[in-house]
């Protein structure tokens, strides 16, 4: 089962492909990143670079510790996300993620993936 979205965000003001990448996904802005998985509760985050990928632009990986809101096992999971960016023609941004988790019953059974296409000028 997936579901489609058709706008998760409000940027206010519209900006750049360039913009976007710089203040929310480039090496960059990893304190950024950061910060936003502290306020989800998040602990023990880490960020490789991104590095050129032979079939999709860039990648990365991402590994976090998310608190777990259940009465018994773990506190916390592993989650891994590996990030992907490539940007085409007329500055048409693809972001793709792909995130596991490994410490609950079953959460090897499956992965949450998703396409991001930024509608940006």
């Amino acid at each position: 089962m997936f579901f489609i979205y058709s706008e998760v965000m409000f940027l206010g003001p519209q900006i750049k492909v360039e913009e976007f990448f710089n203040l929310f996904l480039s090496d960059n802005a990893v304190n950024f990143v950061k910060s936003f998985h502290r306020r989800c509760g998040d602990k023990e985050f880490k960020c490789s670079s991104w590095c050129p990928h032979d079939k999709f632009g860039h990648v990365r990986d991402v590994s976090f510790q998310h608190p777990i809101k259940i009465y018994f096992g773990a506190k916390f999971d592993s989650c891994q996300e590996a990030q992907k960016f490539r940007i085409y023609r007329n500055s048409h941004l693809v972001i793709e993620t792909s995130q596991g988790i490994s410490d609950v019953p079953y959460g090897d059974y499956f992965r949450v993936e998703v396409q991001a296409r930024p509608e940006l000028p």
